[in-house]
């Protein structure tokens, strides 16, 4: 007579197999795990790049009329394809060694500035007269305020120049202005002495008429 048993230990192995493969360890059959959804999740709304410290030009201010832009920026900025391509056509040198005066280039010599000699309040506008007519006179283009880095020299004229077309004297305010657009703008002492001195001089009614 055949036996049953290879028949009942084949069976057995396949009860086994089934347990091991598709049942947990509580003996239930496995319950499925939720799937996370994929659909894909609003984007927020991304903010402005900040300003690039290491930009070698940094626009400080467009005149609301004419459209003319005064940069602040380095020396590495006087070739012809960056002035071609911000359209510069006019330049202030505050860099230790500015080159000669002409009709697109003005020299800004701060080493020039002497406090035992011009310690009154007209003396300091007088002393940056030239600089702020030229500026005035540029005001339907583009101009570039330079020296070696973009940081000392030419951060002063910026400070300058925002406290005048902006009508402010606070000086903390408007150097916290000019550092966000540009942030290696940081004037060095002599320069601190000059802007505040002509934030005095506001004060206390003194300046050159802006002509707009």
């Amino acid at each position: 007579r055949t036996s049953s048993l290879p028949s009942l230990a084949i069976t057995n192995k396949r009860s086994l197999l089934f347990s091991l493969v598709f049942m947990q360890p509580s003996g239930k059959p496995p319950t499925k795990t939720p799937t996370k959804s994929t659909s894909p999740k609003p984007s927020s709304p991304k903010s402005p790049p900040p300003p690039d410290i290491f930009s070698p030009l940094s626009p400080l201010y467009t005149h609301p009329l004419t459209t003319g832009t005064i940069y602040i920026g380095t020396s590495l900025c006087l070739t012809p394809p960056i002035l071609s391509a911000y359209k510069i056509t006019k330049t202030v040198d505050c860099s230790k060694t500015p080159s000669p005066k002409s009709k697109t280039n003005f020299p800004f010599d701060l080493s020039s500035f002497n406090p035992q000699k011009l310690k009154t309040d007209a003396q300091i506008i007088e002393f940056l007269a030239p600089l702020l007519q030229f500026l005035d006179e540029c005001r339907s283009e583009n101009v570039l305020v330079h020296c070696l880095s973009g940081s000392q020299r030419s951060g002063t004229v910026a400070i300058i120049c925002l406290m005048r077309y902006l009508g402010l004297n606070d000086v903390e305010e408007v150097s916290k202005t000019v550092k966000n657009l540009r942030p290696v703008c940081e004037p060095n002492s002599t320069g601190w002495e000059i802007i505040k001195r002509f934030a005095k001089a506001r004060e206390n009614g003194e300046d050159l008429e802006l002509n707009l």
